[in-house]
């Protein structure tokens, strides 16, 4: 029977490398890392590995755009798995393989929610834009105004739809004005789902 309540699970090395660059204390934040993936992808996909946008080249949890731009830049699922690349890199450790594959087929789908997760955390950090204080304030201090200038500024990135994020997310996620959450139980819930459904590493 999974207990509910928050859930704290031990970040990867690469995770752990990440927080360390922004002045965040991995064993101070509980389950904050996994309630900002959990929330995040709800956003994006309702946490649906599979998703795939109708309208654009986006896929996977996170809804990364797996088509160049039209200026020729790399597509947002490139740029992710090059910051993914360095934050490796930052940890000591060689890169996995599955990011040369991933760069080669092309798809977050493929991906599993471990990999998902540590590519999205790699692109928050390693970003140019300011999200540095926006992550300190949700990991640390759970400012769901912070989580939502994050993902409306720094990850979904099309003005036109960030109106009104944070309550966007307090209701599609039972998240109270106070900061206070629901987000722990819907962590138990889907990693409960996704240990029973998700393929293994590529």
């Amino acid at each position: 029977m999974l207990e509910q309540g928050p859930v704290v699970k031990k970040p990867s090395n690469v995770e752990r490398a990440l927080l360390e660059f922004i002045d965040v204390d991995s064993r101070a934040i509980g389950s904050g890392l996994q309630e900002m993936y959990y929330r995040i992808g709800s956003m994006e996909s309702d946490n649906n590995p599979n998703a795939a946008a109708k309208e654009s080249s986006a896929k996977g949890v996170y809804q990364y755009l797996t088509d160049n731009a039209e200026d020729g830049k790399n597509s947002s699922f490139g740029v992710a798995l090059n910051r993914l690349s360095r934050a490796f890199k930052k940890a000591g450790e060689e890169v996995p393989k599955w990011v040369a594959e991933a760069k080669k087929h092309k798809d977050p789908r493929k991906l599993t929610r471990d990999q998902s997760n540590e590519m999205l955390l790699a692109d928050l950090v390693l970003t140019p834009r300011k999200s540095r204080k926006y992550l300190q304030d949700f990991l640390v201090k759970r400012d769901d105004q912070a989580l939502a200038n994050l993902y409306a500024e720094v990850h979904h990135t099309d003005t036109k739809q960030n109106d009104n994020v944070e309550k966007r997310m307090q209701e599609r996620l039972g998240a109270a004005p106070s900061g206070e959450t629901n987000a722990s139980k819907l962590v138990v819930d889907t990693m409960a789902r996704e240990s029973n459904s998700r393929p293994g590493p590529i």
